[in-house]
């Protein structure tokens, strides 16, 4: 996730390591990560299994999140009872 506007000084990759740590905390497997130039910026989507029993509570993990929050522009989750996202938008 390095060269052209995907770089952005280090940041996209801080925030891609970010969203992974939360994710893989209580999952033994991402589905996908992907990082594409949205033109005035960089969209992180990443795509990981639905929690099912045993998965660690989101406060386990929640600094991620803060991090994720102070630098990106944008960020949600969304997803169904398979798979979920966690996407992010930095600029």
């Amino acid at each position: 996730m390095t060269g052209g506007t995907l770089d952005c000084g280090g940041v996209v990759a801080t925030v891609a390591a970010a969203m992974l740590r939360y994710v893989l905390v209580g999952r033994p497997s991402v589905l996908e990560l992907r990082a594409s130039d949205s033109g005035g910026g960089v969209w992180l989507h990443l795509t990981y299994p639905a929690c099912g029993t045993g998965c660690v509570g989101a406060e386990e993990v929640a600094s991620e999140l803060v991090l994720i929050d102070s630098l990106a522009t944008q960020w949600g989750h969304r997803g169904d009872e398979d798979s979920r996202v966690l996407w992010a938008v930095l600029r």
